[in-house]
């Protein structure tokens, strides 16, 4: 999911934003089945590579209104783990702010995605393009001036293959070391009605995130 934007101009102004990130982990398998029963003991088992994700994304909102915004969007990553050399998208359309107070910001969001699918070797066919609706609803709380909770829920509905259905859900919990840095705590959980083959319709990643602000 995107960060949510939680500052408003006057209208008719524009905001851009882009980020990058890099995710890699390891862990011992001691369940080679996946049957929930570990079949190896954990000294038995070296810590292998079992995420690997970098990412780039940036968008641009033009606002219509203090609530209403037109966006364009566009991001890049690499997840072999999720059977993805690269995949691409692009994506415009239309957000509104349902809900803002002094501690609570809630918006909607609709639009069209276009995404390049690069798979892993092994895959075939090795590349698709897809077309999807999309849905979003995301809040941001805080709870004080130094910790926020922030949650984004996602749709893909692909509009020729009716049956390809992605769910994406992003929570996190952000608090504040400093005038500059920040400690984010999130969890993320993907479930793809037509995965990539061989794959399973799940996947989640929870992470540790030192953020840093420049500007």
């Amino acid at each position: 999911g995107w960060p949510f934007l939680v500052s408003r101009t006057r209208p008719l102004s524009v905001s851009a934003e882009a980020i990058a990130g890099v995710n890699i982990g390891g862990a011992k398998v001691t369940d080679l089945d996946a049957d929930g029963i570990p079949d190896l003991a954990p000294e038995d088992v070296d810590f292998a590579e079992n995420a690997r994700r970098l990412y780039t994304d940036g968008r641009y909102d033009r606002f219509l209104s203090d609530k209403d915004a037109l966006y364009a969007l566009a991001g890049i990553f690499h997840d072999p783990f999720l059977g993805f050399d690269t995949r691409s998208h692009e994506q415009l359309g239309y957000s509104r702010l349902l809900v803002k107070n002094d501690d609570t910001e809630l918006k909607g969001e609709l639009g069209a995605d276009l995404a390049q699918e690069n798979y892993v070797d092994g895959i075939d066919p090795n590349y698709q393009n897809i077309l999807a609706a999309r849905i979003l609803i995301g809040v941001n709380h805080k709870f004080n001036d130094k910790v926020s909770f922030a949650d984004t829920f996602e749709v893909y509905e692909n509009v020729i293959t009716f049956e390809d259905v992605r769910i994406l859900n992003t929570a996190a919990l952000t608090s504040t070391l400093s005038g500059k840095f920040s400690i984010k705590l999130s969890h993320g959980l993907i479930f793809d009605n037509v995965p990539v083959e061989g794959l399973r319709k799940f996947d989640q990643v929870s992470m540790v995130t030192l953020v840093a602000s420049l500007l």
